[in-house]
């Protein structure tokens, strides 16, 4: 929502990384210094922006009916969630792995 370099209101929010207004000087410098500036920041941001929004999109698939939920996480896309210091999975894909799945994302709400 701000340009990274002089804390300005950007005309148009960015969508995932940040970015540097239309004044010359922002704009020369994220030319020059690229990276420096935003790089490892934006690669932190989106990383956490897109981690965010599966959790999120979980989240509301929990609230579908079974048989929806089912297809949408069947198979390879069975999250593998472990517990701390654990190699074995908590939740194993299938009817009751599915409900306990429902029930943890239930109450993430």
């Amino acid at each position: 929502e701000f340009c990274v370099i002089c804390d300005e209101p950007l005309v148009f929010p960015p969508l995932l990384q940040p970015a540097v207004c239309t004044r010359e000087l922002c704009s020369y410098s994220l030319r020059v210094f690229g990276d420096a500036i935003a790089g490892e920041f934006a690669k932190r941001s989106v990383d956490m922006e897109v981690w965010d929004l599966l959790a999120a999109m979980a989240i509301c698939a929990g609230r579908m009916p079974e048989d929806r939920m089912a297809v949408l996480f069947d198979g390879d896309y069975f999250p593998a969630l472990f517990l701390p210091g654990s190699s074995v999975p908590a939740f194993r894909a299938g009817r009751d792995g599915l409900q306990r799945l429902r029930g943890l994302l239930r109450m993430l709400e």
